[in-house]
């Protein structure tokens, strides 16, 4: 009668390892999907940038064309 006790607390404890294991895999799955999630907008969110800088840059860009143009100009009519 002493071991039956024994055999639930090794079945009891067996069964929170499992329970335990398969919490972690949730939480582990859970966080990874988050992980994902936040990378994925962040992506997104630099290449937003990226996309905003490459605009903000071509505007600049034929100023600094112009500028270049309108010097070679005064340049050659010196």
């Amino acid at each position: 009668m002493k071991r039956l006790p024994l055999l639930s607390t090794n079945v009891l404890s067996i069964c929170t390892r499992v329970n335990v294991r398969g919490i972690l895999c949730t939480l582990e799955h859970f966080l990874w999907s988050v992980l994902l999630e936040i990378a994925e907008l962040s992506c997104k969110s630099v290449l937003q940038c990226t996309i905003a800088e490459i605009d903000l840059l071509k505007p600049n860009q034929k100023h600094a064309n112009a500028q270049i143009h309108t010097s070679m100009l005064t340049w050659t009519q010196h």
